[in-house]
């Protein structure tokens, strides 16, 4: 019997870091980290952290980057949001997959996964209007 595989059901096994598209960005304009960094205002071992996928991007810092580099902020912060979902999504995939029970408790387990992955993007939401409006009262 063939088994149809709808794009829901997909979970990408890897999942890419903002700060990979920040370093192939860096490369393709031959900017150094260091030109980066001055331009956001902030550390250079911050930036690094952030390529090397160490430290995450908050909504200040993708705004950062859209000063520096002409690229949307929504652009960095959907990339965030999309490496931290399928990151959620992969480990407890992988979790449910190696579980010895039945298929209706997996099918179970992972309509949970989803209930939460739902709940981890309205707390990044929430989390994105926080830092916007401690923005706004900055400016004025």
């Amino acid at each position: 019997m063939n088994k149809k595989i709808y794009a829901n059901d997909i979970v990408l096994k890897e999942s890419f870091h903002p700060g990979e598209f920040i370093k192939e960005e860096l490369e393709a304009r031959e900017m150094k980290q260091k030109e980066l960094s001055d331009k956001m205002e902030i550390a250079a071992t911050v930036l690094s952290e952030i390529i090397h996928g160490k430290r995450n991007l908050t909504p200040v810092l993708a705004l950062k980057l859209e000063t520096a580099l002409g690229i949307n902020a929504e652009f960095w912060m959907k990339l965030q949001v999309g490496y931290d979902i399928n990151l959620i999504r992969s480990r407890y995939t992988n979790l449910i997959d190696k579980t010895k029970t039945t298929t209706a408790k997996k099918s179970k387990l992972s309509s949970a996964v989803l209930e939460t992955t739902k709940v981890v993007m309205r707390s990044k939401a929430y989390q994105v209007k926080t830092e916007t409006r401690k923005l706004a009262l900055k400016k004025k």
